[in-house]
């Protein structure tokens, strides 16, 4: 279940979504190898915009989602 759904996001590409280049499974490993992203977590961008945004990001998410189906 979880490879199908990390293959189905190596498909979504939005340049306001961090790439997931390729996922693999190794002995009973699975194996995300997802694009850098500089400048922190996602928790502490949230903190910094006291969650100001995730309404917005969650809106974004779903609509790229829908539009990789």
């Amino acid at each position: 279940m979880a490879y199908r759904e990390a293959a189905l996001m190596s498909r979504f590409h939005n340049p306001n979504v961090i790439d997931l280049y390729e996922c693999f499974i190794t002995g009973r490993v699975l194996c995300i190898v997802m694009e850098y992203a500089t400048g922190g977590t996602l928790d502490r961008f949230l903190q910094k915009r006291a969650g100001k945004l995730l309404t917005q990001a969650v809106s974004i998410a779903i609509v790229g989602i829908s539009d990789a189906e």
